[in-house]
């Protein structure tokens, strides 16, 4: 069962490397915040499964999605997910650092 807090749509979907990096807390929600942009973070302390729907349905109704890749993770997940996003047309910010 989704939570109300996913219900209601967030515009930004913040995709891409987790842990170690922390480019989420450190740029991205301070910035976002500050705009009064509404954003879906997935990366949690607390992870469990129960996360996977509430997860999917955030990437499905952002208006924006916002991933980074970067060198600290292989993160194979993230770029197959960018790469779908991008072939379907949706609005995609991807932001890559070289490995």
């Amino acid at each position: 069962m989704l939570t109300e807090s996913v219900l209601a749509k967030h515009e930004v979907f913040l995709g891409g490397s987790c842990n170690p990096t922390t480019w989420r807390h450190d740029i991205a929600i301070p910035l976002l915040k500050g705009l009064g942009i509404t954003y879906y973070n997935p990366q949690v302390e607390d992870w469990s499964v129960e996360l996977v729907e509430q997860e999917h349905e955030a990437k499905q109704t952002a208006n924006v999605l916002f991933y980074v890749i970067d060198s600290q993770t292989r993160n194979v997940v993230g770029m197959i997910e960018a790469a779908a996003f991008a072939g379907a047309r949706r609005r995609l910010v991807l932001v890559i650092k070289p490995y």
